[in-house]
C-alpha cells in the first residue's frame, strides 16, 4: 500500500488537516518531552490501523492522508508514523509525487548530529543538563525512553515515588550511585535498573 501525504481533498482521506489543528495550536510539533504528542500519535495509529497494514483486510493499494501545511519537524514527526504502516510513503504536491519519503523505525542513542528535525524538538539542551526524548517518535504506547547525560555531582530526579509507573534506567556509560529507599548502589556502564514502585534517585 502507498501512503500519500497532500493538502488536497481526497475521497476516504483519513483528515490529518482537521486533527491537527484540534491536538496542537501550530504547523509544528510541540518542543519538550513529546507528552502533547502522545493523544494525536495514538489517534492516527487508530485511523490507519483500519485502513492501512500489511495483514489488513481492509487495506487499499493507495491511501490519502490529507494534511495541512506542516513545518520541516512537524513533516518528519508525521513521516515517522505513516512509515510504519507502509513501506511507501509519499508526498504529493502540485500533482506531482516525491520520490519515497519512509522512515526507518530506528534512533541512535549516541549519535546527536544527524536528528532530523522531530527529534530536535525533543531535545534540551543547556548548560550542565542533556536530554533527548524518543517517544513517541518510535511508536505510540505507554512507555517512554529517553536519552539523559547527568553531569558529576546533578541527579536525574529528586527522590520520588510512583504509584504505578514502572521506570527502567541503562547506564549507556559512566558510573553512578543509585539509591534506592534506604540503600546505596554503586551502578555501572551496562547496569539496567528496574526501578518499581517506591523511592528511587539516579545520582552521578
Amino acid at each position: 500500500m502507498k501512503l500519500i501525504l497532500e493538502e488536497t481533498i481526497r475521497e476516504k482521506a483519513i483528515r490529518i488537516d482537521l486533527a491537527w489543528t484540534l491536538f496542537f495550536e501550530k504547523l509544528t510539533i510541540p518542543e519538550g518531552h513529546g507528552g502533547r504528542l502522545i493523544p494525536f500519535t495514538n489517534w492516527l495509529w487508530d485511523e490507519l490501523g483500519k485502513k492501512a497494514g500489511n495483514l489488513n483486510r481492509n487495506s487499499s493499494s493507495e491511501l490519502t492522508l490529507k494534511i495541512p501545511s506542516l513545518s520541516e519537524q512537524g513533516m518528519d514527526f508525521l513521516l515517522r508514523l505513516a512509515s510504519f504502516w507502509s513501506n511507501e510513503v509519499y508526498l504529493k504536491k502540485d500533482g506531482v509525487l516525491s520520490e519515497n519519503l519512509w522512515r526507518k523505525p530506528v534512533i541512535n542513542v549516541f549519535d546527536d548530529t544527524r536528528l532530523d528535525g522531530s527529534e530536535r524538538s525533543l531535545t534540551r539542551k543547556r548548560e550542565g543538563y542533556y536530554t533527548r526524548f524518543l517517544m513517541p517518535l518510535l511508536g505510540p504506547g505507554r512507555t517512554a525512553f529517553r536519552v539523559e547525560v547527568i553531569e558529576n555531582g546533578e541527579s536525574s530526579a529528586r527522590l520520588h515515588s510512583h504509584s504505578e509507573v514502572d521506570e527502567y534506567y541503562l547506564i549507556l556509560e559512566g558510573l553512578g550511585t543509585l539509591r534506592f529507599n534506604d540503600k546505596e548502589i554503586a551502578v555501572h556502564r551496562g547496569d539496567l535498573i528496574g526501578k518499581p514502585t517506591g523511592r528511587m534517585m539516579l545520582p552521578n
